[in-house]
């Protein structure tokens, strides 16, 4: 009797439909246009620089053999590509650990650790290099701990770039343990496998997805950012640093384009790549997972407590040496 009931009363419920009036479809059509051509404006200006020359004659490839032809341009792409890498490969570690503790594990002081580590994001690439900077820079309060080791070049680079990177990874990694299924984890080990297997089997397909985002959002940060290099770089030359002393130091635009274009294909490559996977974990984002928490262990506990203890307090340490930096 219940479903008649709810059957009639469907049938006779008039089906609503969205009608869009002419006004809004010309709206919506404009506001299409002018981001298009906010995109693809100046990509075309962008081309159109780099196969010509100062006095507009087109000279096809001969400023990319230039670009390739200079052993000094040359090793920035080399260097961009090395400090990409192992910057995404520390970020995305330790932002995995720190997930991890903060969604799957009752460590105490969650909601702390949380907020400090989402402070980052509202600070510039340049905040982390300047802290530094007075620090272990050559009159930096901790100076003496490095002894000959300079902070200037690939070592504060890669400082900054983690700091920078952090929040952002570990939204995305918190997201992926989210969806690490309770049940499945249950079964497994039901079935006597140990814990380490169980996440290496479980676990880690569960956030695959997630690490490959993760890991393709880093590298593109640190390969298109400037800010860090200038300040902490040296004489340590990075792809995206030559672009700003091409164009601002030299005028030199043709060779500026060129170095954009090449900084523009992995873009589009990890784009291409991230519609491609999305598509093949589409079909897991129907299926509703129950958050897993690990079992009380209080060595774990009190193990990833430390580790994100140590984290908030280099980030903090940071964000403060900068806030008092300004009132110098």
């Amino acid at each position: 009797m219940l479903n008649e009931a709810a059957s009639a009363v469907l049938k006779t419920q008039p089906r609503r439909k969205t009608v869009y009036s002419l006004r809004s479809n010309i709206a919506l059509a404009a506001v299409a246009i002018a981001l298009t051509l906010a995109i693809i404006a100046p990509l075309i200006m962008l081309f159109e620089t780099a196969f010509f020359d100062e006095n507009q004659n087109f000279v096809g490839l001969e400023n990319f053999y230039n670009y390739f032809a200079s052993p000094a341009l040359l090793s920035s792409i080399f260097n961009s590509v090395w400090v990409a890498c192992a910057a995404t490969v520390i970020t995305v570690f330790l932002a995995s650990i720190y997930a991890f503790a903060l969604t799957n594990v009752n460590i105490k002081g969650k909601g702390f650790f949380k907020l400090v580590a989402f402070l980052p994001i509202l600070a510039p690439s340049l905040l982390p290099s300047l802290a530094l900077v007075y620090l272990f820079g050559k009159q930096g309060v901790f100076k003496p701990l490095l002894g000959d080791i300079q902070i200037y070049g690939p070592i504060g680079i890669l400082i900054s770039y983690c700091f920078w990177l952090f929040p952002a990874i570990l939204m995305l990694m918190m997201v992926s343990f989210r969806s690490v299924d309770q049940r499945l984890i249950e079964v497994s080990l039901s079935l006597g496998k140990n814990i380490w297997k169980t996440h290496y089997h479980v676990t880690l397909p569960a956030i695959r997805y997630g690490l490959i985002s993760a890991s393709l959002v880093a590298f593109i940060y640190v390969l298109t950012d400037f800010g860090i290099p200038k300040v902490i770089g040296g004489s340590f030359n990075m792809m995206a640093l030559d672009v700003y002393k091409q164009i601002i130091g030299q005028q030199n635009m043709s060779m500026g384009a060129v170095i954009s274009i090449l900084l523009l294909l992995p873009a589009v490559f990890v784009f291409i790549f991230d519609r491609i996977q999305s598509k093949r974990h589409a079909r897991f984002q129907a299926f509703q997972a129950k958050p897993y928490v690990s079992a009380s262990n209080k060595k774990l506990e009190v193990v990833l407590g430390l580790f994100c203890g140590l984290v908030s307090g280099a980030i903090l340490l940071i964000i403060f040496t900068a806030v008092l930096a300004s009132f110098i």
